[in-house]
C-alpha cells in the first residue's frame, strides 16, 4: 500500500489545490472522485496480498476522514502484474470484496490490456488510454 510519505503528499497536493481555488475565486470545490490504482508489488508478497482487503479498506477511509469526504466515490484498477506477482489472484478477490461492501466504489476490469513489451510493469499507449476511459466512465457512474 501507499507509504506513509505518499499518502500524506497526497492530502497535503489536494487540500493546497482546494484553498487555491477558493482563493481564486470559486466558492465551492468538491472532489468528486478517487481512481485509485496500486498493489502490484503487494501481489508478489503473501504479507501483504493476504491483508490487502484490511489495508485498501483503512486507505479509503482514511482518504475519506481527512479530505473531509465521507461519499468519496472510489474507482479501483484491477492490476496486472508480471508473472512473479503469485499472489495476485488473491489481491484482486480482495480488492472485489473491498468495492462490493463500500457501497460507494467500482472495480474496473483491467486484465485484458497489454503492457508495455520493454517494462511488464506498465501499460502500453494505448492500454492507458482505455484505462483512463475506464476510469472517467467509472467515476461518471458513480457520482450519477
Amino acid at each position: 500500500m501507499v507509504c506513509a510519505i505518499g499518502f500524506w503528499n497526497t492530502i497535503k497536493t489536494v487540500r493546497a489545490a482546494k484553498e487555491q481555488a477558493l482563493k481564486n475565486g470559486y466558492s465551492d470545490v468538491n472532489i468528486l472522485a478517487m481512481c485509485w490504482m496500486q498493489g502490484e508489488s503487494d501481489a508478489c508478497k503473501i504479507e501483504s496480498a493476504s491483508i490487502y482487503d484490511k489495508m485498501l479498506a483503512n486507505f479509503m477511509a482514511d482518504i475519506r476522514f481527512y479530505l473531509s469526504a465521507s461519499d468519496l466515490p472510489f474507482a479501483i484498477g484491477q492490476v496486472t502484474p508480471p508473472s512473479e506477482a503469485i499472489y495476485l489472484e488473491m489481491l484482486t478477490q480482495k480488492q472485489k470484496e473491498v468495492v462490493n461492501a463500500d457501497g460507494n466504489a467500482e472495480f474496473i476490469k483491467t486484465d485484458d490490456l497489454k503492457m508495455k513489451s520493454d517494462d511488464l510493469w506498465h501499460y502500453d499507449t494505448a492500454s492507458m488510454k482505455e484505462l483512463g476511459k475506464r476510469f472517467g466512465e467509472s467515476v461518471f457512474r458513480l457520482i450519477g
